[in-house]
């Protein structure tokens, strides 16, 4: 995917949704999915 150009993030599930959580507490959800949504595709690792 790297050679197309494409932004890609890798993430470990948990993590990710650790930090969704965190954010939510933090009242800054809204943002940390903005972010996520600015990348072409998002990896997970370990789903499941």
């Amino acid at each position: 995917m790297a050679e197309a150009r494409l932004k890609v993030r890798y993430r470990i599930t948990v993590n990710l949704v650790n930090e969704l959580a965190e954010a939510a507490d933090e009242k800054k959800l809204s943002r940390t999915i903005a972010r996520y949504g600015r990348v072409d595709l998002l990896c997970l690792d370990e789903f499941g």
